[in-house]
């Protein structure tokens, strides 16, 4: 344990977060790389550069091994508290100076090295700032992370909070004081979608082959081990920021979309598109207790480890089985058996976010359904919940209950009926936390197929006047093909936070990667796009009056 007499100096000093009790993995960080523990190489690769590096790690029992195989590679250590992680950091770095940098690292990311953490320091300096993050919007990948902070800054927080998020994650107290200020590397890398941390046996088993061949773990430069990654297999195609692509899973638990001419892909061809599209950036999935086997897709995709790297969204069961006049207490166990479904079909404890299917659900059998879905998050089985919208109206009753955290709903390039709807949707997520997911970019297909027939099943009986307007566009815009368009106008929304996209292949999926990084029309664009296109009926824009055949 340090002398925390002592001040150190005005280099940063970079600490070490670990613990031997991860969930997902647990005792990774003894793990051997190259021969070396994981938490070892970690601390040394950090201080290849002569940089002081403290392992900051608990009190507990559990942690007794940790201690001592870093004491026996002669690696400073600090022990505190398993849950105040913050106050770990305040304990290890002692008297310094407020103004001393102290560089934040942990130790299941093997990556950076004494090089990139003197570059990080130079533009913390440089900028004369509180607090700085290397994350993705660094370009750099998941794994290739550290924030520096100030001394005085920390002593700040642990002052000044005690909520246990911010205790745990040490720094969120600084970022709400400071703000989110990214790291600027001289050079552009590229590689925001790529990952090299270690949370699961697949990230221990790709680390270690990024590493295999090095003959020097401890010095070789991360730059070398980049280009080790840019040449691996398994690397994403693409460096697209995917934060707004959310992957629907509909496809591939059942035969979706009027325009799909390749049907429902096979269970091993859909877990290749799953995976492709969280190892090339996608964190979100789209699923329901209707669409099928999709859960169970889903579920099995993200086995070992990989349910760590998104979030799924799901539905409960539509309720049909339930009239207008089923008991309340009956409506409840339906809720509760689609909830424990969907946790059993997606190997899953706790699911991240769960959408009513219809949002007359929330109101129908006196909120019966809604009032079990809150009862079911408060007991922990439930992260988020929403509702899945059809018309406005059901959006404008949405919005009147502070309960709903997110809401999915129909829109694209077509769909005039949401002008007045969307200015209230606005104002509420100005007022309140309010995540928004849009879907039906392409109308299931329709706008993007030639086929009159198509049309004419929709409904339409202005389908080839359609048509003619959409390739219009697409030519006066310069866009690339109808996807692209129809997507440039969705990404034109400020308002929207995700855009639900499904897939039936992997050509598909990287054809939408393209289409959603093309950039976004212009607001003037837009505004005259809605101005000169042909009014659709809204039994057009709702799939569900659609002939099935």
């Amino acid at each position: 344990m340090p002398d925390t007499g002592r001040t150190i100096g005005m280099k940063a000093i970079a600490l070490l977060q670990a613990r031997t009790n991860s969930s997902r993995l647990p005792g990774k960080i003894l793990l051997p790389v190259c021969g070396i523990p994981i938490v070892v190489l970690a601390a040394k690769r950090a201080a290849n550069k002569q940089r002081p590096v403290i392992v900051a790690t608990s009190t507990e029992p559990s942690d007794d091994l940790l201690v001592s195989v870093l004491k026996q590679h002669e690696i400073e250590v600090f022990r505190g508290s398993l849950e105040n992680t913050l106050g770990r950091f305040i304990g290890a770095i002692g008297d310094c100076d407020d103004e001393t940098p102290v560089i934040r690292l942990t130790a299941d990311n093997l990556l950076p090295d004494g090089e990139f953490l003197d570059a990080i320091e130079a533009d913390f300096i440089a900028r004369d700032l509180q607090y700085l993050s290397c994350n993705s919007k660094s370009g750099l990948p998941y794994g290739v992370s550290a924030e520096i902070i100030r001394a005085g800054a920390l002593r700040a927080a642990a002052s000044s909070t005690d909520a246990p998020y911010d205790l745990e994650h040490v720094t969120p107290w600084v970022v709400r004081k400071y703000g989110m200020e990214t790291y600027r590397p001289e050079q552009d890398v590229s590689m925001r979608n790529y990952r090299c941390t270690v949370d699961t046996l697949d990230d221990y088993l790709h680390v270690a082959k990024i590493f295999s061949d090095t003959q020097d773990p401890v010095s070789e430069p991360m730059s070398q081990l980049l280009e080790v990654m840019r040449g691996m297999d398994e690397r994403p195609r693409t460096n697209i920021d995917m934060s707004k692509f959310v992957l629907g899973t509909a496809q591939m638990g059942l035969d979706y979309g009027i325009n799909n001419a390749t049907g429902q892909p096979s269970i091993s061809a859909a877990r290749h598109i799953l995976r492709t599209a969280i190892t090339n950036g996608v964190a979100q999935l789209d699923t329901a207790r209707a669409y099928g086997t999709s859960e169970t897709v889903v579920g099995n995709a993200l086995d070992n480890g990989w349910k760590s790297r998104c979030k799924v969204i799901t539905k409960i069961d539509p309720l049909e089985s339930c009239s207008a006049d089923t008991p309340p207490n009956i409506v409840k166990r339906f809720v509760d058996a689609s909830v424990f479904q969907s946790c059993r079909e997606l190997k899953v404890q706790r699911l991240d976010t769960v959408l009513l299917h219809r949002a007359a659900h929330r109101t129908n059998w006196d909120g019966a359904a809604w009032h079990q879905l809150q009862k079911l998050q408060r007991e922990g089985v439930i992260e988020s919940l929403g509702v899945s919208l059809q018309n406005p109206v059901e959006l404008i009753d949405a919005l009147t209950d502070n309960s709903v955290d997110h809401i999915q709903m129909p829109y694209n390039l077509c769909d005039w009926r949401w002008k007045d709807a969307i200015a209230e949707l606005k104002g509420v997520k100005r007022s309140r936390g309010l995540t928004v997911h849009t879907r039906s970019a392409f109308l299931q297909g329709l706008l993007l197929s030639r086929d009159n027939n198509h049309w004419k099943r929709a409904g339409a009986d202005n389908g080839s006047e359609m048509i003619a307007w959409l390739d219009q566009q697409v030519k006066l815009l310069e866009r690339h093909d109808l996807a692209d368009l129809c997507l440039a106008y969705v990404n034109a929304q400020d308002w929207i936070d995700g855009i639900v996209m499904g897939v039936e292949t992997i050509d598909q999926l990287f054809a939408n990667f393209t289409a959603f990084s093309s950039p976004q029309l212009s607001q003037q664009q837009v505004e005259e796009m809605e101005q000169s296109r042909p009014k659709m009926s809204e039994k057009l824009l709702d799939p569900s009056q659609w002939q099935s055949t």
